[in-house]
């Protein structure tokens, strides 16, 4: 019987770990931005070379 079991799980976890192929994307960091409002709403770099910052960013409440 635990031979069974563990035969039983090991066979899903192999199917789990199968090499399906997923189509995956590269990333591409200039279709992404790095700047937030500031209070006059102006867009503020937030990772610049020059300086390291960080910055507290809130939405609001409801």
């Amino acid at each position: 019987m635990k031979k069974l079991l563990f035969m039983a799980v090991f066979a899903l976890i192999a199917a789990g770990c199968s090499s399906a192929a997923v189509e995956t994307e590269s990333y591409e960091a200039s279709e992404y931005t790095t700047a937030l409002p500031n209070q006059s709403g102006e867009d503020v770099e937030v990772f610049t070379e020059d300086r390291a910052d960080l910055y507290y960013y809130f939405t609001g409440v409801n």
